[in-house]
């Protein structure tokens, strides 16, 4: 998979941003050390922070918040119109995780510079969350393999990131752990392809 483009699109987080954000979400221990030590498991704030962050991002931008949820609102619907609303929040906790890293990274300017994106760009969002989420999903090929070395992922270099994801993901219940690793694969994309016109002054090194 090549991921260059993305690469050099938007930047690494700092290895300061993935420590307190673990902190923040209570996953600063890998789920294999709780068992291990035989500790009590600790109180997960993942979906208290996913709250905070969607709530203050729809402050700043309901519109990108709006479009967020029509893009998972398409891949959740079943065919009798249901809507899947516990899978839409457990990949937005995914969601969460990544716009919380870069406004930190951002010296908590991410929010806030949504919202100064054109009407046309925010309405990209939903279009971009519903086709990686089914990439991510399906992959392509005729072997498993083949599938699941074709689904789109977050570059490897972006190790931060993907410790974050992969952390919550272990801590989930298991027949939902992927959902938060798609969610925030999602919106690494849907940053990646915005990225110079979220912060057209500081371009990525």
């Amino acid at each position: 998979m090549n991921h260059d483009n993305e690469a050099r699109l938007i930047p690494i987080i700092s290895e300061q941003t993935r420590t307190t954000l673990l902190e923040e979400l209570g996953l600063d221990k890998p789920w294999a050390t709780v068992l291990a030590e035989k500790r009590d498991v600790p109180g997960v704030a993942v979906p208290k922070l996913t709250e905070e962050v969607i709530d203050t991002v729809a402050s700043y931008t309901p519109r990108f918040v709006q479009r967020v949820y029509d893009g998972l609102a398409e891949v959740y619907t079943y065919p009798t119109g249901e809507i899947d609303h516990y899978r839409i929040d457990s990949a937005t906790q995914g969601m969460a995780i990544i716009l919380r890293a870069y406004h930190l990274d951002t010296g908590n300017q991410l929010y806030y510079n949504l919202s100064t994106l054109r009407d046309e760009d925010v309405d990209s969002v939903s279009g971009t969350i519903k086709t990686n989420m089914v990439s991510i999903r399906s992959g392509k090929g005729d072997t498993v393999l083949q599938r699941v070395l074709s689904r789109p992922g977050i570059p490897e270099q972006h190790a931060g990131l993907n410790t974050l994801l992969n952390r919550a993901a272990e801590y989930a219940s298991p027949p939902y752990q992927p959902l938060a690793r798609e969610g925030g694969t999602a919106m690494f994309k849907v940053l990646s392809g915005l990225w110079p016109k979220i912060t057209p002054a500081n371009p990525a090194s």
